[in-house]
């Protein structure tokens, strides 16, 4: 997995996209996702999110170079960083499940127990999930809405949005 936390005036981004999805053209649908298909908060949450950024026109990124759709096609951006808007994929997911009307709570990512426990290392890992979800279980929606954007990109839970359709010159591997 390559990291892509580095110091310059733009970001690398990673997007997979359906076959023939064009990036530099047209309108998304974003009833067209499988996640609207599969998760019954996805629908409510992006209306929400078009609401608050005043537009429903952005593609979903990540910070991080990971292989996991097999059925997409990856592609690479190196996106000024004007352009890019950083979310908590944490914050994210429980927005989501809320409103879904979901109890299912968040697994919290290995990293963040990694660090977490370089901090306090008196807590077993049962007891630091337990706190995890105390603090996020705790967040009415309004406050999860106020910490979803975040200013840089942090390790294993940061992802992007970007506007919609992109410039040309922001892709920098063709899938």
């Amino acid at each position: 997995m390559e990291n892509n936390i580095k110091e310059t005036n733009s970001l690398i981004l990673w997007t997979w996209q359906i076959r023939g999805f064009p990036l530099t053209e047209g309108k998304v649908d974003h009833r067209l996702s499988e996640f609207d298909k599969t998760h019954n908060g996805y629908k409510k949450s992006c209306e929400q999110l078009a609401e608050r950024l005043g537009t429903d026109q952005f593609i979903w990124c990540f910070t991080h170079d990971e292989d996991i759709w097999k059925d997409r096609v990856k592609w690479e951006l190196k996106v000024p960083k004007k352009y890019v808007l950083l979310f908590c994929s944490i914050t994210w997911h429980w927005i989501l499940n809320r409103n879904a009307g979901s109890s299912i709570e968040c697994v919290p990512p290995e990293k963040i127990f990694d660090l977490c426990y370089q901090i306090d290392n008196h807590l077993t890992r049962d007891e630091f999930v337990n706190k995890f979800h105390d603090g996020w279980r705790n967040k009415t929606i309004e406050e999860l809405w106020d910490v979803l954007f975040v200013d840089k990109v942090q390790d294993a839970c940061t992802h992007a949005l970007l506007p919609y359709p992109i410039q040309e010159d922001w892709i920098s591997k063709y899938p």
